[in-house]
Parts: structure tokens; C-alpha cells; sequence
């Protein structure tokens, strides 16, 4: 995973949020938890540890505290508040229990713990376009880096 956000910081116009502290995380687990969303994986929240969030060329990977993203032009949704607006959506409905974490233009990004996999979905027909084993493998493909 350093390797990865390492690369990343390479990459012109790429942005990569503030680590996310042990509280932010505790604070978006309570809140999922009370909403009866899935939590973060552990490996989702070793991310956010060392980059809280990132933003390239359209790929969006959301923070658990939009603050640690804040600039003067973008003020991202936390994963808490876009798992919320999903709750009660057909995507809900069709990919239960999973967790949303990031998206692109025509792509959404989530974990599905049922299957231990990270999913890239159609954002508009919700159906799976492909799976990953690690958060690290999607974000190589989707942002276009090799390993």
C-alpha cells in the first residue's frame, strides 16, 4: 500500500488527503454502525490511515473526515454520508450489505464483506463490471497504475 500511495504522489493533479486518526475512524464506524451500515474493512481503514481520501484524474476514494480533504475548490462526501444517501436506494437493494467507498464519472467502488471482495459497479444499472482481492488491486487498476 506505500508503494501505491507513493506512485500516486507522483501523478500530476493528484491529491491525497490528510492521514486519518484513530478518532475520525471510530467516529465514521459509530456512525455506520448506528445506521446499520457495513463497517470499513480493516484494510480500507490501514488506507485512510496513511491518506485520509484521494482524488485522480476523476477517481475519487472518499474520507472518513471530509475536512482532512478540504481545499479552497472541493469539498469532498464522507464515506458515513454517501453510504447514507445509498441506504435505501436500488443499489442498496441490490448489493446489500456493501460498503461504498470511492467513485468515479460512471463507477462506484465498494466492499462486499459477504464475498471478502471490492467491486466495481455500473453507477447507473448497478451491475459488476469487476472484483478485487485487496483495495490496493482495484486502485492500480482504476487509477491506471502498474505495480
Amino acid at each position: 500500500m506505500k508503494n501505491l500511495l507513493e506512485r500516486i504522489k507522483r501523478l500530476d493533479g493528484a491529491e491525497l488527503g490528510r492521514p486519518a486518526s484513530a478518532e475520525d475512524l471510530a467516529m465514521a464506524t459509530k456512525k455506520l454502525t448506528r445506521n446499520n451500515l457495513p463497517d470499513m474493512p480493516e484494510e480500507l481503514k490501514k488506507l485512510l490511515k496513511k491518506s485520509d481520501g484521494l482524488i485522480y484524474d476523476g477517481v475519487e476514494v472518499l474520507p472518513v473526515n471530509p475536512d482532512n480533504m478540504r481545499d479552497a475548490d472541493y469539498m469532498p462526501r464522507s464515506i458515513v454520508d454517501v453510504n447514507q444517501k445509498y441506504a435505501f436506494s436500488s443499489f442498496s437493494r441490490k448489493w446489500q450489505g456493501a460498503l461504498i467507498f470511492g467513485n468515479a464519472d460512471e463507477e462506484i467502488y465498494c466492499f462486499v464483506p459477504t464475498r471478502n471482495k471490492y467491486i466495481i459497479v455500473d453507477r447507473t444499472g448497478y451491475d459488476e463490471y469487476e472484483s478485487f482481492d485487496s483495495v490496493t488491486d482495484l486502485l492500480y487498476s482504476v487509477l491506471k497504475i502498474s505495480m
